[in-house]
């Protein structure tokens, strides 16, 4: 697809298909894995993901473009985000934190080498790109299909508690722990049982704690998304390398997980 002879409002439209996406995806896909399982809606996004990198080598018109970014924005919302959901629901709440910081870590290295590879080898080819990420995400979910076992703490909030026991028994025999170990969530870790939710959205904006949550994150994530997303999508309208624009945020976001580690590390003695 030949963008030259584009206006540059359709091209900067875009990347707000996908942030677009993104925003529709995050209203029902991590809600559909309060009720479906994590483990299903993550797939979902996986194979989503597939789909439109795969038809993006069949992309002809710009129209297609807006419609496959848009795709890619709502799987990012069952890739990524219900993915972080899962993984860190595998963990008691004093190391939550700091899985979390390993998965923005994981993310700014790739991002720096990313930036790398499109600045140093071969700028203009994307395919490159578009295979690893087919073969990455083929390797994903076949790994979290046959492997990866339900969030356990998803399961005992449905009153699965065979099956949640199952889950930590196979936790416990990989880290090699006791196979008889009792399995049970505590009061202070199980919010299920602090706050009664049914999982509407009206109940969302109307208990307050969850209202002031919602809106917290609402601002954290708008804000931050735009100041990340900002430099890829449109330092080239300013003088300068953007792919060495693109590394330095990934090696901000190295720097601010190095600092909450220490401010964490120090503040709520998490080691």
């Amino acid at each position: 697809m030949d963008l030259y002879c584009t206006e540059g409002s359709k091209i900067g439209l875009i990347g707000s298909a996908f942030f677009a996406g993104t925003f529709v995806g995050s209203f029902f896909l991590p809600r559909l894995s309060d009720v479906y399982g994590r483990k299903p809606i993550h797939l979902l996004g996986l194979m989503i993901f597939v789909a439109v990198v795969f038809s993006s080598f069949f992309m002809k018109s710009i129209g297609m473009s807006y419609f496959l970014l848009f795709m890619g924005g709502i799987s990012e919302a069952g890739r990524y985000y219900v993915a972080y959901i899962w993984c860190v629901e595998f963990f008691p709440r004093r190391a939550q934190t700091k899985v979390g910081l390993a998965i923005f870590t994981v993310f700014g290295i790739s991002m720096t080498l990313i930036g790398l590879r499109f600045w140093f080898v071969a700028p203009r080819v994307w395919t490159w790109n578009a295979y690893v990420s087919i073969v990455l995400a083929l390797f994903s979910f076949t790994m979290c299909a046959l492997w990866t076992p339900e969030s356990p703490r998803f399961l005992h909030s449905h009153q699965l508690y065979d099956e949640a026991g199952t889950v930590m028994q196979q936790i416990n025999k990989t880290n090699k722990k006791e196979k008889g170990a009792e399995f049970r969530f505590t009061s202070d870790e199980d919010a299920s049982s602090q706050i009664e939710l049914t999982g509407t959205l009206r109940e969302l904006w109307g208990n307050r704690k969850l209202r002031c949550n919602l809106l917290i994150m609402m601002v954290e994530w708008s804000y931050s998304s735009f100041a990340f997303f900002v430099v890829p999508f449109y330092i080239a309208k300013v003088d300068g390398n953007m792919y060495l624009f693109s590394i330095c945020t990934a090696v901000a976001e190295l720097f601010s997980v190095v600092i909450c580690l220490v401010v964490i590390n120090k503040k709520y003695d998490l080691t």
